[in-house]
């Protein structure tokens, strides 16, 4: 292993964190149709998506414009998001503890990538006050398809959140857990991140367009070897570190690829 492209050959690295950056994206985006819920924001700063919220069946739905530009990546779908819980508005989620949240991908396509599945959100904090809050992310049979090649992943996290109140300044979310997935190859990885090294977004970097985690490892196993990718401690940036065994090696991901075979 002489190189880049010996160690990432099999693309399970670059997949599942491109997988992980479209899904916090679209969880991001979220959030900000969300806050601009009954405000004036969306008058001010019209989006490039229709937020419509449906009392009625607690639904929320954003319909995007072809081509809609957000944070430099081209949208075009629906993503639906459905609550329930015992709450009346989607600005409850957040701070009620018991409350669910269920994400559906319609027909939903950011750049090159078409994106099925599902992600549950529970809000399992112990209070409906504390500052600090608790979920548990669940993510079915989420499917990331470009062309021909498809990845798909199932897993289960906890998350945190500093959420105190309906901006989302300053927010940031700490995730950990496992999952497991499929590459482009059909080729079976699992992944597992740990409480105490968990993966970092902050509402900073999210700002600067960074969509990566700036704080955080995973430890991705495939094929019988074992690979830590480790993403630093908090700068808002597109590189990490991936070691296995005795190899290491820095990667800048700004032009969301990595090296190939054929590099």
């Amino acid at each position: 292993m002489e190189s880049a492209a010996d160690l990432f050959s099999d693309g399970s690295i670059a997949e599942d964190l491109q997988l992980d950056i479209l899904l916090y994206d679209a969880m991001s985006i979220t959030d900000e149709a969300i806050v601009a819920l009954d405000t004036k924001e969306d008058e001010e700063n019209p989006h490039c998506y229709t937020s419509i919220w449906d009392p009625n069946l607690n639904k929320l739905t954003l319909d995007f414009n072809e081509d809609c530009l957000i944070r430099e990546l081209n949208h075009s779908g629906k993503i639906i998001i459905t609550y329930s819980g015992g709450i009346d508005s989607p600005k409850a989620f957040p701070h009620k503890r018991g409350a669910k949240l269920r994400i559906d991908f319609d027909n939903y396509r950011v750049n090159d990538y078409n994106f099925f599945g599902t992600q549950y959100l529970e809000n399992i904090s112990e209070s409906d006050t504390i500052d600090a809050k608790i979920y548990r992310l669940q993510q079915e049979n989420i499917v990331m398809t470009n062309g021909s090649l498809s990845t798909q992943r199932n897993g289960e996290f906890t998350q945190t959140s500093n959420v105190a109140d309906d901006t989302y300044i300053g927010l940031e979310r700490k995730t950990w857990g496992e999952s497991t997935g499929v590459t482009a190859k059909g080729e079976d990885y699992q992944v597992e991140v740990m409480e105490n090294n968990a993966l970092l977004h902050s509402y900073n970097c999210l700002t600067q367009n960074f969509l990566m985690p700036s704080q955080g490892e995973k430890i991705l196993r495939y094929q019988g070897h074992t690979r830590q990718i480790n993403f630093g401690t908090g700068e808002c940036n597109h590189s990490f570190n991936v070691k296995q065994g005795v190899f290491s090696i820095t990667v800048d991901f700004t032009d969301g690829e990595l090296p190939s075979e054929e590099e």
